[in-house]
């Protein structure tokens, strides 16, 4: 006979991870249908409640889709996590979370990696705190202690499928403190459809609110109502950035890079020394039709067009946006 106990921890330990990927589904609906089979024949029928959401879950994770704005109010009362990254978007969504979810669970978090990004942005950081009324939540990775860590222990910059920075110091992060039944609140805007689209298919498991497409919110309209508000833009959109990244972002392109050069000098300075330590290049230009690598030091100036580039970097960002 199946110990109870045992039920339980497994039961425990993935929902507290909050890593349901499509092929736990089925575990955890077997685990969860007993559990909560043995609590009721003990009489513990209120008990049985949560296996029945988790059950609920597990099917709606093999069968993604809307399914799940409708039976999600009848099972529980989820937690709303807005992911802040220091941009004019995620800060209006939150504002917006705050308003729209009041009286339920609501937690507005960012993922550490203030040391590489403008020191303006922990001014920004507890200016939209003072406005939505609430303290934003710091997470730290636990692994690394910041960016260039990051590149130094995974030997790695940047490639085709992404970033290490971005998926051990965001979408890492995220999954360590995110639990299953959450709903997760990004800064994608009503102009930003296709991104929406994108992670919504790469991320079925995920239920996600998208606040601002829903209010038709596009990404100038944010920079407007944090102005309205009384809070200056971050410094970086105010140089001329389109987003509010870390300094020298490894997935910017050559325009990028070359404007980073201009305005920060050092830091570029910085990153073309790691990329001689570690053996890998950033960027990529076209020569005879044929794309290649090329370092940081040989980047001819003037070459690309940054008014061409949006460079986006947060909790969803991957080659794919999958988690």
């Amino acid at each position: 006979m199946i110990n109870e106990g045992i039920m339980e921890q497994i039961y425990n330990h993935d929902i507290g991870k909050g890593q349901m990927l499509r092929e736990r589904g089925l575990k955890l609906s077997i685990c969860s249908m007993m559990l909560s089979f043995m609590r009721s024949v003990r009489g513990n029928d209120d008990s049985s409640r949560p296996g029945i959401t988790v059950f609920w879950f597990s099917v709606i994770g093999f069968y993604p889709g809307r399914l799940e704005s409708f039976v999600r109010p009848f099972l529980f009362s989820p937690r709303f996590i807005v992911w802040f990254s220091c941009g004019a978007a995620s800060a209006v969504a939150a504002k917006i979370a705050l308003d729209r979810f009041k009286g339920e669970c609501v937690e507005v978090i960012y993922c550490d990696t203030l040391k590489y990004e403008h020191p303006d942005n922990l001014r920004f950081l507890s200016d939209v705190e003072k406005w939505i009324g609430r303290e934003i939540k710091v997470l730290k990775s636990k692994k690394y202690d910041d960016i260039m860590d990051c590149f130094r222990k995974k030997r790695f910059i940047v490639g085709p499928n992404g970033a290490p920075c971005t998926e051990m110091m965001k979408k890492q992060v995220r999954l360590d403190y995110a639990s299953l039944l959450d709903v997760h609140i990004f800064g994608m805007t009503a102009d930003e459809e296709s991104r929406i689209k994108d992670s919504e298919a790469n991320n079925p498991q995920l239920w996600c609110e998208w606040v601002l497409r829903d209010a038709g919110i596009v990404k100038q309209d944010c920079y407007r109502i944090v102005q309205e508000a009384g809070i200056e833009i971050p410094a970086m959109y105010r140089m001329g950035y389109k987003n509010n990244n870390c300094i020298g972002c490894v997935k910017g392109g050559t325009g990028y890079w070359n404007k980073i050069r201009r305005d920060f000098p050092e830091r570029f300075a910085e990153m073309a020394a790691l990329e001689k330590e570690i053996g890998g290049k950033i960027c990529s230009v076209t020569k005879n039709k044929v794309k290649e690598r090329i370092w940081l030091h040989d980047l001819p100036y003037g070459i690309g067009r940054y008014d061409e580039e949006d460079i986006e970097c947060g909790v969803l960002c991957g080659a794919t946006d999958g988690v």
